[in-house]
């Protein structure tokens, strides 16, 4: 069975704020939410220690964007 279409994109980036602003203002995409994981029970999970993360999550048209 082939995907119809891409529903989630992960992009990585050292300036989330910068990466954020051009999404929205130039691209169009909305804000959905975010997500902060840090330490405990991540470290386990991703099999890292000292876990800090932040995810912001965009959507334009059907198509979501994790930064």
């Amino acid at each position: 069975m082939q995907p119809s279409r891409v529903l989630e994109t992960v992009l990585y980036a050292s300036d989330l704020e910068a990466v954020e602003t051009f999404y929205h203002d130039v691209l169009g995409f909305r804000y959905v939410h975010e997500l902060e994981v840090k330490g405990e029970p991540s470290d386990t999970l991703l099999r890292l220690t000292g876990v800090s993360l932040r995810a912001t999550y965009l959507e334009r048209e059907g198509v979501r964007i994790e930064l």
